[in-house]
């Protein structure tokens, strides 16, 4: 299932380069998965992190991965751990971080540039606007 929640600050401080929007892409150990079939996953998720180049991208692959969605704006790049602090502040606009996570759940980080915030807001509804579709007919 393909999920998209977003934590957006409702005035955000477009102008501030110590500030993001990350765009999460997460892929959680389904219920009695094999260990085989969650790596098979865990690297298809690597080699479509790989391929990104902007974040449109990224939500076309997210939903093609059923991976859950969590975009987060703004936050303080210098708040997140060291390493994926430095991942991050290297990385440009568009691009995703390598897979990180434990065993049950594989992440990625994208970069997106603040005007994509917008362009999040509609997909959301969008894709609400999909799924109540969906219902409707299935209860009709």
């Amino acid at each position: 299932m393909f999920a998209l929640t977003m934590l957006l600050q409702a005035t955000p401080a477009q102008d501030d380069p110590t500030k993001a929007l990350l765009m999460q892409l997460s892929i959680q150990r389904k219920a009695g998965e094999t260990t085989e079939a969650r790596d098979a996953r865990v690297a298809d998720l690597q080699r479509s992190v790989r391929a990104i180049t902007t974040c449109a991208s990224g939500l076309v692959e997210a939903r093609r991965l059923r991976a859950e969605v969590t975009i987060r704006y703004p936050v303080s790049i210098d708040t997140l751990p060291a390493a994926l602090r430095d991942i991050m502040t290297r990385l440009p606009v568009g691009r995703a971080s390598p897979v990180f996570g434990g065993d049950g759940v594989a992440r990625s980080l994208l970069r997106c540039a603040p005007e994509f915030r917008d362009t999040f807001i509609a997909a959301a509804k969008a894709l609400k606007d999909q799924e109540d579709a969906k219902r409707a007919r299935r209860g009709a």
